[in-house]
């Protein structure tokens, strides 16, 4: 038997279908797209954990909204912008 998360507890781990939800999409076009959103510095799903990492997620998305600039010591590219990447 697999003990389930506390209700008070929130997974930092998100599956490919949260991830894709979060980002607006299905996990189909999430897949699709999922080449074109790594190019333009997406984080990379944790093999490990079979997961994409919430706060890596949240963090991209601030950072393409402009809300956190990137650390000047941050070795990450912010990557082309997605409205320079054909869809």
């Amino acid at each position: 038997m697999t003990a389930k998360p506390k209700a008070d507890i929130v997974p930092r781990i998100w599956t490919e279908a949260v991830t894709a939800g979060r980002l607006g999409m299905s996990v189909t076009t999430f897949r699709n797209k999922l080449g074109k959103l790594r190019l333009a510095g997406f984080p990379a799903r944790d093999e490990l954990l079979r997961g994409y990492d919430s706060q890596a997620v949240e963090t991209w998305l601030d950072n393409r909204a402009g809300l956190k600039p990137l650390p000047a010591s941050s070795t990450t590219p912010a990557g082309p912008s997605l409205g320079d990447i054909p869809w």
